[in-house]
């Protein structure tokens, strides 16, 4: 059930790209990362309406968003340091009259992402549970810090009340239920009602953020929500619970939802470019939660091996709509070793490869040249090949083995002559073939160049094949901590035969040309020789690109480190991933 078992080939999936990560190692690295974490300090207020009428509400809200600046200014003080009415100096009681009188003030919160002040972390639920099918998820919400301020009027006496978390037992956590669905094909998904800019900031396809956690929690905390948060922790019947469920689900929350926006201000801080720019760019991108399967292929109860899957497209290509796989992408004694898999689709990678190898064929494709002048027992020819610089590629195979591209070529050039009673000819084909073959963590190239020589002369006649060289070559793949392909050739030099026959004049021929056509006959196999140099050169040169410029480097290389790249069973191409220190 491993991600050996990767087919992206498959046509209920087709995802040029898919990364997945496990429950456990995403909330492991948001705590990390929270925990670090120095946002802003965010504040709401809210003032009464005028407008709004107790006996016909209608849509008119009670509350609607103030200027906190202007009612401290009012105020002549911070409104947080007002404590509670029974604990308020003289000073202090007359400004929160004032603020409420004049300004209309209703109430405030002030709060600071990351992991709350003065608590455990083991009292903190999970960031993110996989627990509500393949696209929903629960998402628990939770502050470094996290102040209220409300007030109250009854029969003429103002209550005011300010609450801190700092002061309560637990801390305060709000807990919703996110779609992660961003197929834009869905138009029920809460992510289409959003405006373009949150859409744009929540499909991040910036291949040095998109994975990275960061710009996970900013996807949890998008508007596109869909539930409206529960208070986890607290009595229904507290002071906390009350203010709590008014002051951010009754009023911040569903302005924020109506207006779409993110929760609290939040945002990705751009990371620096990597260094080199991934050879698979990300045009689009949605989530499915993959559970983990036991040995009868039966999803099991725990969810902190189900995994988060990135379903990314590349080249414009159309996203299918997220579809549960039907194998483990981490297994759960796997999670020791790694955080998680990167895969590329077959098709892809033989793309890449195909371009590297096919950029090198010009180097193995010979054009032959002959001319022939036949003399009294005497022939005159020059011979020779030259590159054929044209563009060459390979095509692709699709057979169901580990074969994955071919290529063949041939050429061929004649000459003849007669002079008197004196006539010959000469013909010479070259021939060049190639395979590629996805095994394990290698690439197999077998490559052969051959030259076919036909001479005749006076009746005496050879043929054959002056050089015939076969050339099998062994790219060994891994992979660095960035995420770039790193090849190697084993054994090196590869190994190289040489398939040909040596030619041979019949009798006829030697005696009638003295001796002649013998040494023409020797002088092919020496010129043709040197096919095996092109052989040779080939390999490194395609060695060369793999490591060069034209290397294959996964995206994520700042979010992830990667190790242990391998084809799956299907030809995908596999490497595990673990996050890096998310700051």
């Amino acid at each position: 059930m491993s991600a050996m078992q990767s087919n992206l080939s498959l046509s209920d999936y087709a995802y040029d790209m898919v990364v997945s990560v496990t429950q456990d190692a995403i909330n492991t690295t948001l705590l990390q990362y929270l925990s670090k974490y120095e946002g802003q300090e965010f504040i709401s207020c809210y003032v009464y309406n005028p407008d709004y009428d107790p006996n016909n509400p209608g849509d008119i809200p009670e509350n609607i968003p103030g200027d906190y600046d202007a009612l401290v200014a009012l105020a002549g003080m911070d409104l947080f340091s007002i404590p509670n009415s029974a604990q308020q100096t003289p000073a202090q009681k007359t400004a929160a009259t004032t603020v409420y009188g004049e300004g209309g003030f209703s109430f405030a919160f002030k709060a600071s992402m990351g992991t709350p002040e003065g608590f455990s972390l083991f009292s903190l639920p999970d960031v993110v549970v996989f627990d509500k099918g393949t696209v929903m998820v629960t998402y628990n919400l939770y502050f470094k810090n996290f102040q209220i301020l409300n007030t109250e009027e009854n029969r003429g006496v103002l209550t005011w009340t300010n609450m801190s978390q700092a002061d309560q037992p637990a801390p305060w956590v709000f807990s919703f239920i996110v779609n992660l669905d961003l197929n834009t094909d869905d138009s029920t998904a809460a992510f289409n009602s959003l405006p373009a800019s949150v859409q744009s900031q929540v499909k991040n396809l910036n291949p040095d953020s998109m994975f990275s956690v960061q710009q996970l929690y900013l996807d949890l905390n998008n508007a596109g929500l869909e539930s409206a948060p529960t208070v986890v922790g607290l009595p229904s019947t507290s002071t906390a619970y009350i203010y709590l469920t008014e002051v951010f689900t009754n009023s911040y929350f569903k302005q924020v939802q109506a207006q779409g926006g993110d929760l609290l201000g939040y945002t990705v801080v751009p990371q620096s470019p990597n260094t080199s720019s991934p050879s698979l760019i990300p045009t689009d991108l949605s989530f499915i939660i993959s559970p983990l399967y036991d040995e009868n292929g039966k999803p099991v109860d725990e969810t902190y091996d189900y995994t988060l899957n990135y379903l990314v497209m590349s080249n414009n290509n159309h996203l299918p709509a997220p579809k549960v796989f039907t194998w483990n992408w981490v297994e759960t004694a796997e999670t020791s070793d790694f955080n998680g898999t990167s895969v590329v689709r077959k098709a892809d990678f033989v793309s890449f490869i195909n371009h590297c190898f096919s950029a090198e064929l010009y180097k193995i494709c010979l054009i032959p040249t002959v001319d022939f002048d036949a003399g009294w027992l005497n022939a005159k020819y020059h011979y020779g090949y030259y590159s054929d610089t044209s563009a060459h590629n390979f095509t692709t195979v699709n057979d169901g083995t580990n074969h994955v591209l071919s290529f063949s070529y041939s050429r061929s050039a004649s000459a003849g002559d007669r002079h008197g009673l004196t006539w010959g000819s000469l013909t010479i084909r070259t021939d060049a073939s190639s395979n590629v073959y996805f095994e394990n963590n290698t690439i197999r190239n077998v490559t052969s160049v051959d030259a076919w020589i036909d001479y005749d002369f006076e009746g005496g006649h050879t043929t054959g094949y002056a050089a015939n060289y076969t050339i099998t070559t062994i790219y060994v793949l891994a992979v660095d901590t960035h995420g770039k392909l790193v090849v190697t050739i084993n054994p090196n030099p590869p190994t190289m035969v040489n398939n040909g026959t040596t030619l041979d004049a019949d009798t006829w021929s030697e005696i009638s040309t003295l001796g002649q056509v013998n040494d023409n006959v020797s002088d092919f196999d020496d010129y043709f020789s040197s096919l095996q140099d092109y052989l040779s050169g080939y390999s490194n040169d395609i060695l060369n690109m793999l490591n060069g410029s034209n290397v294959w480097v996964y995206p994520g290389g700042q979010t992830f480190s990667f190790k242990d790249i391998k084809f799956s069973d299907y030809l995908d191409l596999v490497a595990h991933v673990t996050y890096v220190d998310p700051t």
